[in-house]
């Protein structure tokens, strides 16, 4: 279990700006993320995955996970795939929720006094909606989804945020859920937060970083 005082110091002044990850970090769609995949699976004659395989596997570029787990781009090419993966999810978004204790936290580092930005590999106007309906849009400076659903990544995002908005990396913080979000913050130069109950495991997750936190609860002070 991550001690609170690993973490402390992003209430103690250093920061002044806190970018979060969506998927799997705010929200909690990883139920629903396994059951669109395995729909789609089962549709095509190919094995399932369960929940531990699939946060011991689960990367990006999306692409390539899908091509791990067998799908034929000859057959369907990704783009189609990605197409039918986002409207199931969409259509299905409602049945998440977000994290416990998402919201609290969102608010407390408001009340700090820090701007907030969210940065997600997730499609910009879907992204918007969702944050709509889960009534947290207004929490953040800015919102930097992508232009498609291919979920290939985020750096060149990540990047173009930081320059765009002059947000000085010393004073930065990404918090994800995933490998792609440590490189994420790697590429910005700016530090990083992982929480274990998202897309990737603890397992994975401690092998390339030693910031984790088990849940959200562990920011509230």
């Amino acid at each position: 279990m991550t001690e609170k005082h690993e973490i402390r110091p992003v209430f103690d002044g250093r920061y002044r700006h806190v970018i979060w990850d969506w998927n799997g970090t705010l929200l909690d769609d990883v139920v629903l993320c396994l059951d669109v995949l395995n729909s789609m699976l089962r549709a095509r004659g190919m094995p399932e995955v369960d929940r531990e395989q699939y946060r011991d596997t689960f990367h990006f570029p999306v692409r390539e996970y899908y091509r791990s787990l067998g799908f034929d781009f000859l057959a369907e090419p990704f783009e189609r795939l990605a197409y039918e993966y986002g409207n199931a999810y969409n259509s299905r978004v409602t049945e998440c929720g977000l994290h416990a204790d998402a919201s609290g936290v969102l608010e407390l580092v408001s009340d700090q006094g820090m701007e907030q930005y969210l940065l997600s590999a997730h499609e910009h106007r879907a992204l918007l909606e969702a944050l709509e309906i889960f009534g947290i849009r207004d929490r953040f400076h800015e919102v930097v989804g992508q232009s498609d659903n291919h979920a290939s990544g985020k750096i060149a995002a990540g990047l173009a945020l930081i320059e765009r908005m002059r947000l000085d990396p010393k004073r930065t913080i990404l918090i994800g859920d995933t490998l792609h979000d440590h490189e994420v913050a790697s590429a910005l130069g700016v530090d990083c937060l992982l929480v274990c109950n998202g897309h990737h495991s603890r397992r994975r997750l401690e092998a390339v970083h030693d910031r984790l936190l088990d849940s959200l609860a562990l920011l509230r002070p």
